[in-house]
């Protein structure tokens, strides 16, 4: 396929992330979404199935964009939610990397690396990658992590490492983000439990607090350590760049 002005990549972990993208979608609708979520969505002893976080993530697109092409590669691959990093292949990545050649984005958007979700950082991780490879820009945005001082509350959208400038949003641009915010939390409703605790964040910030724009990809400086954490349990027995070698080993296979 021939490139397209405004093509954009997302690699996302969940069915719903992009909830905490919306103005980055919203203001900039022309472009061409292509969305890979690495996950099936579903934890274990779930009482919902893949089918049912598949047809949520449809219908969020088909309002956000009708004409997204979205791909379920977690459900493919059978990666169940929380488990991306103990479950990498290369049959997975050599899928990815089929989409990048085919659909040969300007840019990649992910989830920032923050420690909030195992697969989060796993997903930027192999969007780091990715973007090495086949040189192309990676950008992230904050999903959530738990505050080091009141572990049971979270920053919501607020970037751990922000390299880019605050977002100049009209206050009815910002109604309208948490209006549409509000209509996809309902579309997830397999994900209630989830959105009401971080829904009422997530409107606040879309209404009233600092919206930014994409930061810039920062690869883990610290790797021969670094391992993805998540409430202490580890999303994968390797260090981080010894899981980000072997991704690039895959990749370059």
């Amino acid at each position: 396929m021939s490139k397209q002005a405004g093509t954009v990549l997302w690699l996302l972990a969940h069915q719903d992330d992009e909830v905490l993208a919306l103005h980055q979608i919203l203001m900039n609708s022309a472009n061409m979404n292509v969305v890979v979520y690495l996950t099936d969505g579903v934890k274990h002893n779930a009482s919902f199935t893949s089918t049912d976080r598949e047809q949520e993530a449809l219908r969020s697109w088909k309002r956000l964009q009708a004409d997204a092409q979205v791909y379920f590669l977690g459900v493919k691959h059978g990666i169940r939610d929380g488990q991306l990093g103990g479950l990498l292949s290369k049959p997975l990545l050599i899928e990815i990397a089929e989409l990048v050649l085919a659909f040969n984005p300007d840019k990649i958007i992910t989830l920032a690396l923050e420690g909030g979700h195992q697969d989060h950082d796993t997903t930027n991780l192999i969007a780091g990658c990715i973007g090495k490879t086949y040189e192309i820009p990676v950008h992230t945005y904050p999903a959530y992590r738990a505050n080091p001082v009141f572990k049971k509350l979270y920053f919501v959208m607020k970037p751990l490492n922000r390299t880019s400038p605050e977002l100049a949003v009209s206050p009815k641009s910002r109604i309208k983000l948490a209006i549409e915010a509000i209509n996809l939390m309902k579309i997830y409703s397999t994900q209630k439990i989830t959105w009401l605790g971080l829904g009422p964040s997530v409107v606040i910030k879309y209404c009233f607090r600092k919206l930014y724009l994409l930061d810039n990809y920062i690869a883990v400086k610290n790797k021969p350590t670094h391992r993805l954490y998540v409430n202490r349990k580890r999303s994968s027995e390797l260090p981080y760049a010894e899981l980000e070698n072997q991704v690039l080993t895959w990749l370059n296979a």
